[in-house]
């Protein structure tokens, strides 16, 4: 049995429509960047003292926000520019969170990683509309 044998037709008809794929290169195909998740990306790219990449992040309105471990800051503006480009056109801001939530408003410092410096961002819940400067609230979903 060759390699492309062992694929069902469905499943390879699909591959064929959605990848181009061939059936000499069966197992081979490539899955271009936009379609591949975040955390696959990083790992491929960061170095091995960065590893495992950062996992998770929020998205409020046109803001990425993550919390940066120690092994990822050196690597934070190379972080912040590939979860901008991943995240388009949804994206236009991503900032890693500085120090402690507190104050009043349970807020915290952001530093801006990639993207625009700009945190009034819009977010619609339930049918409302609410404009906020994401550094003067906090938000959590």
């Amino acid at each position: 049995l060759s390699s492309a044998e062992l694929i069902p037709d469905d499943t390879f008809q699909l591959l064929q429509e959605k990848y181009h794929a061939r059936k000499e290169d069966a197992f081979n195909i490539c899955i271009p960047p936009h379609q591949q998740p975040v955390t696959r990306i990083l790992s491929k790219i960061l170095p091995e003292e960065a590893q495992p990449p950062p996992s998770s992040y929020e998205q409020v309105g046109h803001v990425v926000h993550v919390n940066l471990k120690a092994q990822h800051v050196d690597y934070g503006k190379l972080i912040g520019s590939i979860l901008l480009d991943r995240l388009q056109p949804t994206t236009k801001t991503v900032v890693n969170k500085l120090g402690e939530v507190g104050g009043p408003f349970r807020t915290y410092q952001m530093g801006l990683l990639a993207g625009e410096d700009d945190y009034f961002v819009h977010v619609v819940e339930h049918g409302v509309s609410l404009y906020f400067d994401l550094r003067k609230v906090y938000w959590c979903t």
